[in-house]
């Protein structure tokens, strides 16, 4: 991704968010951890790229979701893997949840907690097993190519 792009769009999350101190406070709810003013403005002016957590606390806090799309068709461009791939901060996103969810379940068990964290942890389970049967096709399609390969310098393959 082109680097003034990506600035633009970081600073555009941070402004929707209502500016640094907001964003600041946002990304902490979000991920638990604080996060420097100065930091934010380094990635606002592009001398410092912006986290995937970042955005997606800075996204969950605007509902703006502009700068995961085009993450994601950046990915769509890039690996021919769209699929997967590009789904990766979803995966992230949902798997963040599960944590959450679990931590209240072991923190206060109650049937809504413990049904919050099976949920989350299905979730989870199920974004997994996509993405094996993803990465297993993948696999196979490069072993294809590899075997093609090898015939054509053993001489198999005119």
């Amino acid at each position: 991704m082109d680097k003034k792009l990506s600035a633009h769009m970081a600073k555009a999350l941070i402004k929707r968010a209502g500016g640094i101190p907001a964003a600041c406070a946002a990304i902490e709810a979000e991920t638990g951890e604080g996060i420097a003013a100065g930091t934010l403005s380094k990635v606002q002016n592009g001398h410092l790229d912006i986290s995937f957590l970042c955005v997606l606390a800075l996204t969950k806090a605007t509902g703006d979701r502009s700068f995961v799309n085009l993450l994601n068709r950046e990915c769509e461009d890039a690996t021919g893997a769209e699929e997967i791939l590009a789904h990766h901060l979803e995966m992230l996103r949902e798997s963040t949840e599960m944590v959450e969810a679990v931590a209240r379940a072991e923190q206060k068990p109650s049937r809504e907690t413990i049904q919050r964290a099976r949920k989350e942890a299905a979730d989870v389970h199920e974004q997994s097993g996509r993405a094996i049967a993803a990465y297993d096709a993948m696999l196979n399609e490069l072993n294809a190519g590899v075997a093609s390969i090898r015939r054509s310098i053993a001489g198999d393959v005119q």
